[in-house]
């Protein structure tokens, strides 16, 4: 019989081994524009607003 707690322990640490990648990834696409990923997050909702018309 196989642990639940264990697979769960299992799944959650490879999620967030996935999260590290994923945020790796993000933050080296966006070195050479100065741009933090929080920054990025302001940008697109900015640009989002203007075309929908909220602001």
């Amino acid at each position: 019989m196989v642990n639940l707690d264990s697979i769960h322990a299992l799944a959650y640490f490879n999620i967030l081994k996935t999260s590290n990648w994923i945020e790796e990834r993000v933050k080296n696409a966006l070195k050479p524009f100065n741009l933090t990923h929080a920054q990025l997050n302001v940008l697109y909702y900015l640009r989002k607003g203007s075309k929908t018309g909220v602001g």
